[in-house]
């Protein structure tokens, strides 16, 4: 965290100072980007070590990228002027770039679609399933109608059928109790 702090003060150092200040902290700013390089490199390394998506791709960029900012680096030392290469290294690494994010981006859609599918086939499963139950609720809905007819007219029969000689019987237990028999 402190070399990349340190390159963004030496960014905008270079922003505001002129050139004659700037070319005098030149190595600094080189030394901060060497240093910038290496910590990426680690960090790339360990990527490519742990298998992470891509990594492989956005090494051989951050090495198109690097390769071309050591030769600036080199060439701003020399009486030789080549300053397209850095460049053309950039250009490269934004390319590879636009590429992972394109593989990114795809993996995406197809994960997206994949769980589109799935969750349709799956609500498909689980409205057959409700539909199904539904089906079954209403036959037993049906048979407890049915249970309940049975029950009621079950106890409409012993009701009569105990009401009626219980009326036969109580009309001849009142006389006696009203002492008209006995």
């Amino acid at each position: 965290r402190f070399i990349l702090a340190l390159s963004a003060i030496l960014s905008f150092f270079a922003l505001v100072t002129g050139p004659r200040l700037f070319t005098a902290a030149l190595p600094l700013y080189e030394l901060t980007a060497g240093i910038t390089l290496v910590i990426c490199f680690v960090a790339l390394f360990k990527a490519l070590v742990n298998q992470r998506a891509y990594s492989k791709l956005l090494l051989a960029g951050f090495i198109i990228l690097s390769i071309s900012v050591g030769y600036e680096m080199f060439i701003t030392h020399s009486p030789s002027d080549s300053r397209f290469i850095i460049s053309a290294g950039l250009v490269l690494f934004i390319f590879i770039q636009s590429i992972i994010l394109s593989f990114k981006f795809a993996d995406a859609y197809h994960t997206a679609e994949h769980l589109t599918r799935h969750l349709k086939e799956e609500v498909d499963l689980k409205t057959k399933d409700i539909r199904q139950k539904s089906s079954e609720l209403e036959k037993v809905n049906l048979e407890l109608k049915k249970a309940d007819e049975y029950k009621t007219r079950f106890f409409q029969n012993v009701t009569h059928e105990f009401k009626t000689p219980l009326t036969l019987i109580a009309g001849p237990v009142q006389s006696i109790l009203k002492g008209k028999y006995g």
